[in-house]
């Protein structure tokens, strides 16, 4: 996966994951991201992955509306949700680190901290319907 000037998402994420709300990453233009990294998780993944499919439906509905050039966000928006995910993560290094080896824990090395958003999935899904999507935050994403 190559970006803008030919770099890497490994490159780009080389100090960890850099998103906004976990679908879209600043360099790499019309590239979405389905999956629980940097929004939320449950224990219904089905759930989450058709909470993430209207997302970017309705990102690309009006990237449409808009007559949108291509869907990346500003680096300034990827940076705030960046420390968003930073201030509202669970810290579970120290009760991973107890725990028996395994796909959680990352075979018993855990890694430094949590890349959720620690408030859980309602808050995460109402946080992109009824403030992102309603109150203006396609700007941060839609390059006309």
């Amino acid at each position: 996966m190559h970006g803008r000037g030919g770099v890497t998402l490994t490159e780009a994420w080389r100090d960890g994951p850099k998103t906004l709300h976990g679908f879209y990453s600043h360099g790499f233009p019309n590239l979405f991201q389905l999956g629980p990294l940097q929004n939320a998780s449950a224990v219904n993944y089905v759930h989450i992955l058709d909470e993430q499919a209207i997302h970017v439906a309705e990102v690309l509905a009006e990237a449409r509306r808009r007559r949108a050039r291509y869907v990346e966000p500003t680096a300034e928006a990827e940076a705030a949700w960046r420390a968003t995910i930073r201030e509202k993560a669970a810290d579970l290094y120290a009760f991973q680190a107890e725990c028996t080896p395994g796909y959680y824990n990352n075979e018993g090395m855990p890694r430094e901290r949590s890349e959720s958003f620690g408030d859980g999935p309602i808050a995460f899904h109402e946080l992109l319907r009824r403030r992102w999507r309603a109150d203006g935050g396609m700007n941060d994403v839609l390059v006309v």
